[in-house]
């Protein structure tokens, strides 16, 4: 990658700008703030408005939510010098998409709930006898962990709270749990 690319990726500053920039953040300097503000935050804009075909107004407030979240994660050292425009716009896409998967309409909640509890929704008798079988192998909590995540929309945080552990091993076992459904559907695909 050149170096202008690599500028050019990360708000025009070199990682040297960037600590020096990230340290006065967290003393209440906020140009850094700004300056991604200038370089990105349009294009993160019209990029949800193309990728989501949101209008102005919504793309600007999730832009908006980005933003914040990731000066947040700044001043906290959760950013590394890298690829900072694709993060932000990453961040700004999963805020949306999060934002649309917490309020579901009823009949997508309705027709996920009927996938998972028979899954027959929209397929034909050989991949639901599939999927049937990958989702008996899981085991109960495998079960009840997926079911509460993309069913029930419920957090992670959350279901750790209830299930009295760390929410950072929950996060792991939701991965476990997902490819073991993944490798027991290849088995029978």
């Amino acid at each position: 990658m050149t170096s202008s690319t690599v500028l050019n990726n990360n708000f025009g500053l070199t990682e040297h700008e960037f600590d020096t920039l990230r340290l006065q953040l967290s003393e209440g300097d906020e140009s850094l703030f700004e300056r991604i503000f200038l370089a990105h935050f349009e294009s993160c804009i019209r990029y949800l408005q193309r990728q989501y075909k949101l209008p102005y107004e919504k793309a600007y407030d999730v832009s908006m939510d980005a933003l914040l979240a990731f000066r947040r994660r700044l001043v906290e050292g959760k950013i590394r010098y890298g690829n900072l425009r694709f993060l932000f716009t990453q961040q700004a896409s999963h805020i949306y998409l999060k934002e649309i998967g917490r309020a579901p309409s009823v009949e997508k909640q309705k027709a996920a709930q009927s996938f998972l509890m028979e899954p027959t929704f929209g397929l034909d008798e050989e991949e639901r006898a599939q999927i049937s079988q990958a989702w008996n192998k899981l085991g109960d909590r495998c079960k009840n962990l997926l079911r509460q995540v993309y069913y029930d929309n419920a957090q992670i945080k959350d279901i750790a709270e209830k299930w009295e552990m760390p929410a950072a091993t929950l996060r792991k076992q939701k991965q476990r749990c997902v490819e073991k459904l993944r490798q027991f559907f290849k088995q029978h695909s």
